[in-house]
């Protein structure tokens, strides 16, 4: 795997790929105009029948708006408080905060799986890229497939949406200073019926933009793409490059998130120098980042750990050392730091004072299949044709069922602060369709680090073992 593709903008595009048959309750692709308001009320504006051979090769069906927030205020307004108490009210200090336990059982089950895949090298992934993308394929499938979705992210039927409608509301911001956006999309056939009422839960509960072309064409190609890009900070170009349309694709859900925000307090970049990273495979020398933070340093059974806050409400980095012989592997298979992200400290002895703290400067990114993760951690059905149950979006078709599941994510972090960026893009094909196009889709020493949110939810989770 290349070290360049994970965290900064975060991105989870999620894609669920197949053939599509019609059913009762479906309309065709062009029909409706799915538009998704950040009161999480949708109008769906009817649109006149088109005949296939009238669509063009990509069209944009709706598209999600998100609700606008206070910007931060400049240092030299003239209204600088009136600014920043307009600012202020963006945070609900009496918000209600639903998903962390969710989050915590999914990650706990995520972690070990994660961590096998590539022992001695940099891995980044998004932990909540992956639960919204799994919660999106949850809503378009039924029966035991979609309870096996369920159970993994770690909710019911009846407490699905409340939950992804809280995880969004609590790590939506764009206010100038803090940028944590998500975006989800569906994408369809121009040429197959749908279940309207399952497009149009997407796009009220989820802020989803539809989307419908032709399969397996460059130009639809191209506008999914582009769409990665454009919600993950163009920070996964190379790896959504990667990401095409084959023709027996059925539908596919895209969800993606981008974070950038700034330390709280910087590092001087007259105080980054030259040392050496004792890494995995080799010594190297790089720029490490240094400062003296006032903080907190947490001693935990095998590892070492400090959080380094981010501006203004906006989250922060925790890194992560393991002890002398102990790699971050194992660390991560041995699951004692995992408390201490969703802030139980009970357990731990700790130092609080000046700190000084020296961390490479990294940008490392990671692109997988992600489908055995998946399988292994009880998702089984939705890969067996036959089994795998998509009534709900496209009606009865036991020809359809997960064939990649693929996950790429980037992190970076300067003297200035951090920048993010993951998507997913699950592959649901119909086995019945005959492909005729191919298309390849193609601190000193190893550390662990993770991004959180102010909720200390973990967005961005990683391991540096050979930093570049």
């Amino acid at each position: 795997m290349k070290i360049k593709r994970i965290i900064t903008t975060i991105i989870s595009a999620a894609l669920i790929m197949g053939s599509l048959s019609g059913c009762g309750q479906a309309y065709e692709i062009a029909c409706p105009a799915v538009t998704a308001e950040p009161t999480k009320k949708v109008e769906v504006t009817p649109m006149p029948n088109v005949k296939i051979d009238d669509l063009v090769k990509s069209q944009v069906l709706s598209k999600a708006e998100y609700p606008e927030q206070a910007k931060y205020p400049e240092q030299n307004s003239e209204n600088y408080w009136n600014e920043y108490e307009a600012w202020i009210k963006n945070f609900n200090t009496d918000r209600e905060v639903i998903y962390k336990e969710e989050m915590e059982h999914f990650f706990n089950k995520l972690a070990p799986l994660m961590n096998e895949l590539n022992a001695g090298e940099n891995v980044v992934y998004s932990p909540m890229n992956l639960w919204f993308a799994l919660s999106l394929l949850a809503e378009t499938t039924a029966g035991n497939t979609k309870n096996q979705i369920l159970s993994v992210l770690g909710t019911d039927a009846d407490n699905l949406v409340a939950t992804a409608n809280n995880m969004w509301i609590n790590n939506y911001r764009d206010d100038g200073l803090v940028t944590s956006t998500l975006g989800n999309s569906i994408w369809l056939r121009n040429d197959t019926t749908y279940v309207k009422e399952t497009v149009e839960k997407l796009a009220r509960d989820y802020y989803a933009s539809s989307f419908a072309g032709d399969m397996g064409s460059k130009e639809y190609s191209a506008e999914l793409q582009k769409w990665l890009n454009e919600n993950t900070g163009n920070l996964l170009q190379n790896e959504a490059s990667q990401v095409e349309f084959k023709n027996d694709v059925a539908f596919a859900l895209a969800s993606t998130i981008y974070f950038k925000a700034p330390w709280r307090e910087e590092f001087n970049k007259f105080r980054t120098e030259k040392k050496t990273f004792h890494g995995a495979s080799s010594d190297k020398e790089i720029d490490f980042l240094n400062r003296k933070d006032e903080g907190v340093l947490y001693y935990g059974k095998g590892f070492t750990a400090y959080r380094k806050p981010f501006a203004e409400q906006g989250g922060g980095m925790w890194f992560i050392l393991p002890d002398e012989g102990t790699t971050p592997e194992k660390m991560i298979s041995e699951g004692k730091y995992t408390k201490l992200l969703f802030g139980d400290t009970i357990d731990l002895q700790y130092f609080r004072g000046d700190i000084n703290l020296s961390v490479p400067k990294f940008d490392v990114s990671y692109m997988t299949d992600v489908k055995d993760v998946f399988s292994e951690m009880g998702i089984t059905d939705v890969v067996i044709p036959g089994k795998a149950d998509f009534n709900p979006i496209i009606g009865k078709n036991s020809d359809i069922a997960l064939s990649e599941a693929l996950h790429a994510a980037r992190v970076k972090i300067d003297e200035e602060g951090v920048e993010a960026a993951a998507f997913t893009v699950m592959m649901m094909k119909n086995t019945a369709i005959m492909q005729t196009k191919e298309v390849d889709f193609v601190l000193d020493r190893p550390f662990v680090f993770i991004v959180t949110n102010r909720d200390n939810v973990p967005t961005f989770v990683g391991t540096v073992n050979n930093p570049e």
